[in-house]
């Protein structure tokens, strides 16, 4: 993602936050939306709890069969289960 958008001015569309108090949205640079690309590589996961949008989910299924980025790897393991499972300090 730094790749994309270091150094660069890009628009946030605010979509509220999460359990963490961390700011969700969509990340926009001249009309490109960041998000899908990201996830459209294969580098980032759709989290449907908070996003439902088709646009996303066609991109990581298509990431997904062509094994791009984390997708090259069988069985990935999604950010929020590998949380959970992590012990508590």
């Amino acid at each position: 993602m730094s790749d994309k958008v270091f150094g660069k001015k890009v628009t946030l569309e605010g979509q509220g936050e999460d359990d963490y108090g961390r700011t969700l949205g969509t990340l926009k640079l001249d009309g490109r939306n960041i998000n899908r690309e990201v996830v459209a590589e294969g580098w980032a996961w759709q989290y449907v709890h908070f996003d439902k949008s088709v646009e996303l989910r066609t991109a990581q299924e298509r990431a997904k069969k062509m094994k791009l980025g984390l997708w090259v790897d069988d069985a990935p393991i999604v950010p929020w289960e590998y949380r959970r499972a992590k012990p508590k300090r």
